[in-house]
């Protein structure tokens, strides 16, 4: 099968919690023979220089990132208080991001497209518009 992973960070490297678990799925699902696409988001707080990767890993899982920057914005949270969306998953909505998605969705067909965390729903109808792969989540935590 072919993969697109959307990933709310970087797998690579595996240094905590959620780039662990990414990274170990990508690697289960290479090692059983299936191809993977990597798309992450870069943040100041979890920013990966994709360059830095090990070659090995940016060819076996094509890894692009896309910087969100994900600051608190004091009057952007206090605006919020009047909608009724998240405030945590509306930060993760970026055109660029967006745009990047549609390409890469546009240049190739996948069968699965698995959402790392609830924070990268947003982009549900991006997906469905440009792609018919399955649309999975994986919720890392359970008080979502």
């Amino acid at each position: 099968m072919k993969i697109l992973m959307l990933c709310n960070k970087s797998p690579y490297p595996p240094k905590e919690g959620g780039p662990i678990a990414m990274n170990m799925i990508i690697e289960g699902l290479i090692d059983a023979n299936h191809q993977v696409k990597v798309l992450a988001i870069n943040t100041n707080k979890y920013f990966t220089n994709i360059n830095e990767i090990p070659e090995e890993y940016r060819k076996k899982t094509n890894i692009e990132a896309v910087y969100i920057d994900l600051s608190i914005k004091p009057l952007d949270a206090f605006l919020n208080l009047f909608t009724n969306k998240s405030y945590h998953v509306q930060r993760f909505i970026s055109k660029n991001f967006e745009n990047k998605l549609i390409e890469i969705l546009k240049n190739e067909s996948f069968d699965i497209i698995q959402l790392e965390t609830l924070f990268i729903t947003p982009y549900i109808e991006t997906i469905r518009k440009y792609s018919k792969a399955k649309i999975v989540l994986r919720a890392h935590n359970i008080e979502h």
